[in-house]
């Protein structure tokens, strides 16, 4: 339940590139990059990692999006979360 569609290629495209996973067929595997950036983003970052945060994000623009929220309450929202 996270993540646009929109966006997936794009993702798959960067992760590549960047030496985070490699692809074997019809598979993507990590690299030992991908291993020590997740254990960077958990030691410093764990929100960034946090599926629930993101979830709860996407749910935000969704909202935002259908015009139901304001996108710049969502933004400070989403910004407080991230520095406190």
């Amino acid at each position: 339940g996270i993540g646009r569609p929109s966006t997936f290629a794009t993702i798959v495209e960067t992760i590549i590139k960047r030496g985070y996973v490699v692809q074997r067929e019809k598979s993507l595997l990590p690299t030992d990059e991908a291993f020590k950036l997740i254990d960077f983003l958990s030691e410093n970052y764990e929100w960034v990692i946090d599926f629930e945060y993101t979830k709860r994000m996407e749910e935000l623009l969704d909202k935002v999006e259908r015009g139901e929220l304001n996108w710049k309450e969502v933004v400070r929202e989403l910004l407080q979360d991230i520095i406190s």
